[in-house]
């Protein structure tokens, strides 16, 4: 019987390799480069900093993988559980989660408002 640790690190792997990409290259994407709005340059560099942190944690669980740390480490869960939390960042801010980093709504002018004259 194969053990969890072993028996799908490809799989494991690419699933946050995918996630990694969501945040560094999905998130990331504007229609129009100069209309974007300062919180959209926030939010983007949120998205790449998770990604990087994502990159980050899976080259540490390869490196982990080889080196074979001491089990009471929990190195692979730690790893994994980062790269997880960072895409949940990225995914939270992606959905305005409380509103963090959402562009302002353009106000209604008098003009517009249903029953202005």
């Amino acid at each position: 019987m194969m053990s969890a640790n072993n028996s799908t690190p490809p799989a494991r792997v690419s699933l946050f390799v995918f996630l990694a990409i969501f945040s560094l290259k999905l998130f990331t994407k504007t229609n129009d480069v100069n209309t974007m709005t300062a919180q959209k340059r926030r939010r983007n560099q949120v998205y790449v900093v998770c990604g990087w942190i994502i990159v980050s944690a899976i080259m540490l669980i390869v490196i982990a993988e080889l080196a074979q740390p001491p089990a009471a480490w929990h190195s692979l869960f730690w790893l994994e559980s980062l790269a997880v939390v960072a895409f949940g960042v990225s995914w939270l801010i992606k959905g305005g989660f409380r509103g963090l980093l959402v562009d302002p709504q353009p106000s209604r002018s008098a003009a517009s408002r249903p029953g202005a004259s």
